[in-house]
């Protein structure tokens, strides 16, 4: 497989903007948490479906930001290493 470095800039660009995506998407759903979830949580009242919705939301946010930071380093790690195998990926 032939890889360019247009192709490795292009994924890491995307990687990136994923990233802030879902990172966003953990932020707003921890700030829905603060002020939807945790008063009831502590009053000890049974939560909701649409509560139930941003907890598993927090952990969804949380796990693919995490796998869009671990592709993008292994996508910078490839940009980086190019030279040494001249574009060719050789799977064994």
């Amino acid at each position: 497989m032939r890889l360019s470095k247009r192709l490795i800039s292009t994924l890491i660009i995307i990687l990136i903007l994923l990233t802030l995506l879902f990172s966003y998407g953990y932020v707003d759903s921890s700030v829905s948490y603060k002020y939807e979830v945790q008063a009831d949580q502590y009053a000890g009242l049974v939560l909701n479906n649409h509560q139930k919705e941003i907890i598993k939301d927090i952990t969804n946010s949380k796990d693919e930001a995490l796998a869009c930071i671990l592709l993008m380093i292994a996508a910078i790690t490839v940009s980086i290493n190019e030279p040494t195998f001249k574009g060719k990926i050789i799977y064994t």
